[in-house]
């Protein structure tokens, strides 16, 4: 019993030192974080290791010509964004890129109780082929509101984040679902992708809104898509993709 106390004591003693120091290292992390917070930085504490970035940035930004923003009307936006979109083609490297035939196969089609799944092949540029999924609902008639959903980080890529598809799918609408670069059938070494598309001369961003891009004309090119109904959506790296989407793609309506 004598032995059971003494290892019960051990124990809580133990415990109370590593409360102790998790208690001691967050008021240490605070105190230095707003210990280096001064002008503009008081909203945003940075540490004194990040300060020297910080502020190299601060005063780059600063040489940049102030403009107003947002623009006050709906005018002043549609005249803004023709400039930001080329601004934003050429930031990601896709403007001098040309667009090829897509060559489209049909590689089968699944069959389910409300919709069906046609697996599609596109060649988005000369030699560089996108699998993709194409979500239909059954029986349906006409042209149809459809969404081009992008994955985030995932292997499973085209094939993950199922239920949203799903989803869509039952309430009418038609989903495409693609592989990213390095991911699913086009997967690499996993998330250590970026270096061959540097080594080629383009972000691995170039390569993803450039390969959406390239869906969209497919989409636009089906009998079944309604122009005026099609939107652009994505979780997670998917999200981040869409934001850049609407700015470069002014097919899309909805994101």
């Amino acid at each position: 019993m004598i032995g059971f106390s003494i290892m019960r004591s051990n124990k809580i003693i133990i415990a109370l030192r590593f409360l102790f120091f998790a208690v001691f290292s967050v008021f240490i992390v605070s105190t230095q974080c707003l210990a280096n917070t001064t002008g503009d930085t008081n909203l945003y504490p940075v540490m004194t290791q990040n300060k020297v970035l910080w502020d190299y940035m601060k005063a780059l930004s600063d040489t940049y010509p102030k403009r107003k923003f947002p623009p006050a009307s709906a005018s002043e936006w549609d005249a803004r964004k023709p400039v930001v979109a080329e601004q934003v083609r050429h930031a990601i490297g896709i403007d001098g890129i040309e667009k090829t035939p897509l060559n489209v196969e049909v590689a089968g089609t699944l069959e389910f109780e409300d919709f069906i799944i046609e697996k599609i092949l596109f060649e988005s540029r000369p030699g560089s082929y996108i699998p993709a999924n194409i979500y239909k609902p059954k029986n349906a008639k006409g042209k149809l509101p459809t969404v081009l959903w992008l994955h985030g980080h995932s292997d499973e890529a085209k094939a993950g984040y199922a239920w949203p598809m799903q989803m869509l799918v039952k309430k009418g609408f038609i989903v495409m679902s693609k592989d990213g670069t390095g991911a699913g059938e086009r997967i690499l070494t996993g998330h250590d992708h970026l270096a061959p598309c540097w080594t080629v001369g383009y972000s691995t961003k170039s390569f993803e809104i450039w390969d959406n891009i390239r869906a969209i004309d497919y989409l636009l090119s089906r009998d079944d898509v309604d122009p005026e109904r099609l939107g652009c959506a994505g979780r997670s790296g998917g999200g981040t993709q869409t934001s850049v989407m609407v700015a470069v793609e002014p097919r899309i309506k909805s994101a």
